[in-house]
């Protein structure tokens, strides 16, 4: 059972953080462009873009699992974990046994895509203050 908790914990956090970056593409693109995001023809291509997303999302993330599954078949360990395993006691998380294929597969690309998204949430805000300045 361990090692399904071990899926999740790589699964999820990349999910999450690959959603938040294309809406934020999105909106990014929203807010820099009005003109161009308002024409009929765009909005037509962000369904393309969202039914992409939607694809992409939901497929990307499982390169992690599948990597971690793969390293546990070749390293020739106990099939019965699936590459995942418990890092600490007491038992908080289920994690990848081999620390250098969860940092790259996992932890780097979790850190790119929250720096994109920064970026594009930080252009936005500072477009919108620029073109209309708050006033306290």
């Amino acid at each position: 059972m361990m090692q399904y908790t071990g899926m999740v914990t790589s699964y999820v956090p990349l999910q999450v953080n690959f959603f938040w970056v294309s809406h934020m593409i999105v909106l990014f693109w929203t807010v820099l462009f009005p003109l161009k995001a308002n024409t009929t023809e765009t909005k037509k291509r962000f369904r393309i873009v969202h039914a992409f997303i939607i694809i992409v999302g939901l497929v990307a993330p499982s390169a992690p699992v599948i990597g971690i599954i793969v390293d546990d078949v070749i390293a020739n360990r106990q099939l019965g974990k699936l590459g995942f395993g418990i890092a600490s006691f007491p038992p908080i998380l289920c994690v990848g046994l081999n620390t250098f294929i969860v940092f790259h597969l996992v932890i780097l690309p979790s850190i790119i895509l929250m720096m994109i998204g920064t970026s594009c949430l930080v252009l936005m805000i500072f477009t919108i203050h620029r073109v209309r300045p708050i006033r306290i």
